[in-house]
């Protein structure tokens, strides 16, 4: 497995897309090193078709997004870190 940066780091210094937004974990998936290669650094709405064409299921909040913009990063990483926190390493 690799990771996948959906908004790609080639966005980065452009449109709100800094190193810091592109490394959240709001903005990864695991994919295999195959997958990767197809995805490369595609825009979003076409990361998506190859994604599903491979039979990937996509999270639901990907799945809804019809951009993917640092502020739907941003959300995704809270999002995420909320359920870790409540879900799976609650206290």
């Amino acid at each position: 497995m690799t990771i996948e940066h959906l908004a790609p780091q080639c966005l980065i210094g452009h449109q709100g897309y800094s190193d810091d937004v592109t490394g959240q974990l709001g903005n990864l998936l695991l994919v295999s090193d195959e997958l990767n290669g197809k995805l490369e650094n595609k825009a979003f709405k076409d990361k998506k078709k190859v994604l599903h064409d491979n039979g990937y299921k996509l999270p639901k909040a990907i799945e809804q997004a019809t951009t993917w913009t640092a502020a739907e990063i941003k959300l995704r990483t809270d999002a995420l870190a909320e359920q870790a926190c409540n879900i799976v390493w609650k206290p």
